[in-house]
């Protein structure tokens, strides 16, 4: 959702996302989540605390604001759940 709202503000226009483009930030974003959990070699219950992250950003933002605002509100949401798995990862027991 952030790099949809990220290219919107680069093209200074409004676009339409369509299902190809949603599958494949999920699918790129799923195999990052994957990648990152087995190169810090976490327990698999730690996954599903990477879902935190596409739940924070489907938050409300701003309607009324600029799409650069909306992106900064949405990018912030992400940051914050992305500290979760971020901690756990750091504070894993090895």
């Amino acid at each position: 959702m952030v790099m949809y709202e990220m290219t919107q503000v680069l093209l200074s226009r409004q676009l339409v996302p369509g299902f190809l483009g949603m599958l494949t930030c999920g699918l790129l974003t799923a195999l990052f989540a994957a990648g990152s959990m087995l190169l810090a070699e976490l327990p698999w219950y730690v996954l599903p605390l990477f879902l935190l992250v596409p739940l924070a950003v489907t938050l409300r933002a701003p309607d009324r604001a600029p799409f650069i605002v909306r992106a900064a509100v949405l990018a912030g949401y992400a940051l914050i759940a992305a500290a979760v798995p971020i901690l756990a990862a750091w504070f894993a027991p090895r």
